[in-house]
């Protein structure tokens, strides 16, 4: 197949191509930066959806495109509020247009579990959105004009929710052992903290994949990409404090917890997708990951 990953320089996209480079597909990979590795078979089209022009770069003709790009400033609002509507959802249109013109049979979209709101207690695709910050805003905004454009390619929204593994940065998982490691404070509602259902990066990976050529029910489908296991952040937080040696500074604070879970049901059910790496198998792939990385560090974090 001949494919376009956009955002390729990301922790996805990253995790992505290495999947690609190995199959036989013919790959374009949109960046802004250097991926720090070299595949076979991939052409790396160096480019920013904040300029202009940039559908110049793209190849004449493609089966399938893979969304993954979005703002670098999806925290910042208002500063950056431009930047976010700009990219999640102006450019995610302009590109669903260039994938009609070029013959794309698939456009996934890398959509976010946020656009759910306060999940509490599962989200289901079925359920309606209630966004609650401008990313996620952006996110639902992007899905519904992807809507029109199904009679021309098949539209696969793939909301993601908490992937994690290796070598991520200022994510989640991430920011709790910077935490533990630096002895900032880890807030905790209630001595709970969020509920959510994080999923391993290669899990998120093999379902993109899946995902990529799966028969579909319709020509607009919405998946939740999220890991079976629904756990909390002070649970995490143990964890992390057993696999380190090192003691968390934990903050607790009244308040209801923020609930963030995806049913996974129709992932399993339409894609036959049923092999999730544990929680706790996946955090110890991240901290031996910063042990490797730190090696000097105590505890090699």
């Amino acid at each position: 197949m001949k494919i376009l990953v956009t955002g390729a320089s990301g922790f996805i996209g990253r995790y992505l191509l290495r999947e690609l480079a190995a199959e036989d597909h013919q790959v374009w990979a949109t960046m802004r930066s250097d991926p720090g590795i070299a595949l076979d078979d991939v052409k790396i089209l160096r480019l920013d959806f904040a300029d202009t022009n940039w559908s110049r770069h793209l190849p004449a003709a493609v089966d399938v495109v893979i969304h993954l790009a979005q703002s670098r400033h999806y925290a910042s609002f208002p500063e950056h509020v431009r930047d976010i509507v700009d990219i999640n959802v102006v450019a995610t249109v302009a590109l669903a247009e260039w994938a009609r013109r070029a013959g794309a049979r698939r456009f996934l979209l890398a959509s976010s579990g946020t656009v759910y709101g306060n999940s509490d207690p599962v989200s289901l695709e079925t359920d309606a959105c209630r966004p609650e910050t401008m990313y996620a805003a952006s996110k639902r905004s992007a899905e519904v004009l992807l809507g029109p454009y199904s009679p021309h390619f098949e539209v696969v929204v793939m909301r993601l929710f908490g992937v994690y593994g290796p070598d991520q940065g200022r994510m989640i998982i991430p920011n709790i052992i910077d935490g533990i490691k630096k002895g900032s404070e880890i807030t905790l509602a209630s001595n709970i903290g969020l509920r959510f259902n994080p999923i391993f990066v290669q899990d998120c990976i093999n379902a993109i994949l899946k995902l990529s050529v799966a028969p579909l029910r319709s020509r607009y489908e919405i998946f939740n990409v999220a890991g079976a296991e629904v756990v909390t952040l002070a649970e995490v937080t143990a964890l992390l404090e057993q696999m380190t040696g090192l003691r968390a500074n934990k903050r607790i604070v009244p308040g209801v917890p923020t609930c963030l879970v995806g049913g996974v049901d129709k992932l399993r059910r339409e894609l036959g997708f049923d092999s999730f790496i544990s929680v706790r198998n996946g955090l110890e792939a991240v901290v031996a990951a910063a042990r490797r990385a730190a090696p000097g560090e105590r505890n090699g974090l």
